[in-house]
């Protein structure tokens, strides 16, 4: 029941190329959270290495619609959508990748660095 749990399996499975592995996690994810942005752009991640553009485009759709500041949601489903010939989508879908990276790097420029006695 722990739904977390299933999330982080399936991204486990997702980084070692086991994208069946990582859908059935992810799915187990969906079902105690129909809504959980990882879960569904990490769906749509493994569809997309597997060339199930259609699928990839569905999941990633739901994902950015469910985490609209995930950054990799928007990044994949505009190369989902380049794959499916949606030219002006995915370069929407890319810009809005790019603005939340960009922001993020901003954001993380600001972050306290700690450092070592050896890089000081």
């Amino acid at each position: 029941m722990q739904t977390e749990g299933y999330y982080q399996l399936g991204d486990i499975a997702l980084e070692q190329h086991d994208y069946t592995g990582a859908v059935a996690d992810f799915s187990k994810t969906l079902e105690r959270n129909p809504k959980h942005g990882g879960a569904l752009a990490g769906t749509g991640i493994a569809y997309f290495r597997q060339k199930q553009y259609d699928k990839a485009e569905e999941s990633l759709e739901k994902a950015t619609q469910a985490a609209p500041d995930y950054q990799p949601g928007h990044y994949y489903l505009g190369l989902t959508l380049a794959r499916l010939g949606k030219t002006e989508k995915s370069k929407r879908e890319l810009a809005i990748a790019t603005r939340l990276a960009d922001a993020d790097n901003k954001a993380a420029s600001n972050r306290l660095h700690l450092k070592t006695p050896a890089n000081q």
